[in-house]
């Protein structure tokens, strides 16, 4: 599932003159570079937007802000942290900044440092996005206990996105606290006939790997890639709770592999492969 946001195009118009400067000319190529998914070329030009020292002050940690997204989207998470460190010294209530910043630390194998983050966002403003990204960095270190609490709080505030609910459910697995039945007690009120509605059923004893894997290859093929990550991820958490590492391990190799870097999934399975080593 990705987290990746894209940038909004009236940052072009913050504290903007009638006179075009080069770093804003840079800028606002940048930041077209980056919403048509051309993240070289975006890191480029806000690179050079950055270097012009004539940017609007009000567009600089903007600038900031988008090399960063771009760099998370390319995998290269460490760049991207003193970038959103930047933003943030420039405005310390980014609430987007601190949201990404956050994914960024998870990426680069600092999760203490990312619930930081998230527990300051979750302070500026109680929403889904800040207990997700905290549940998700508690997960990491192995508190599944606090990260299924996160989780439900995720769900709660926004009772239609069915990812916190199978996190939830997971993590309660994870802590030796819930069986399938509470799985199918959890989903009571979401609406899972299509995607991702097999991996619950898969958690809740009603499906196998196979109809998971089935059901990730059934429909669009535009996006069969991503639903074959997410299936090789949430197959390979289901085995690890039936004791088969063994069983686990290739599938986590493959998301790791294969899912987009952007993807929740990709980051946890890199997560789970050194927790079994």
């Amino acid at each position: 599932m990705a987290w990746r946001r894209i940038g909004c195009l009236l940052c072009l118009f913050l504290g903007a003159t009638g006179v075009r400067a080069a770093g804003y000319d840079d800028f606002a190529q940048g930041l077209s570079a980056f919403n048509r998914g051309d993240n070289d070329r975006a890191i480029a030009l806000f690179t050079s937007a950055l270097a012009a020292g004539d940017l609007n002050a009000n567009l600089v940690p903007v600038a900031y802000l988008d090399r960063a997204r771009a760099q998370l989207i390319k995998g290269d998470c460490a760049s991207a942290i003193p970038d959103l460190s930047a933003a943030l010294k420039a405005r310390p209530d980014n609430l987007e900044a601190l949201h990404i910043r956050g994914d960024a630390e998870r990426c680069a194998g600092s999760p203490e440092s990312a619930i930081v983050d998230y527990t300051q966002a979750i302070a500026l403003k109680p929403d889904a996005s800040g207990y997700w990204g905290r549940g998700l960095s508690r997960w990491d270190i192995g508190d599944f206990a606090d990260a299924a609490t996160d989780f439900a709080s995720a769900a709660a505030r926004n009772p239609k996105w069915p990812y916190p609910i199978l996190w939830f459910d997971m993590a309660r697995f994870r802590a030796g606290a819930f069986g399938p039945a509470e799985v199918r007690e959890s989903i009571a009120n979401l609406n899972v006939d299509d995607w991702p509605g097999p991996l619950f059923d898969l958690f809740a004893g009603n499906a196998t790997p196979d109809d998971v894997f089935h059901a990730a290859a059934d429909g669009d093929p535009k996006i069969a890639a991503d639903k074959r990550c997410e299936a090789n991820f949430y197959v390979g958490e289901w085995w690890l709770l039936k004791k088969n590492p063994d069983a686990a391990k290739p599938l986590l190799q493959d998301a790791a592999t294969n899912c987009r870097h952007d993807f929740v999934e990709y980051f946890a399975a890199a997560t789970e492969l050194k927790r079994i080593k």
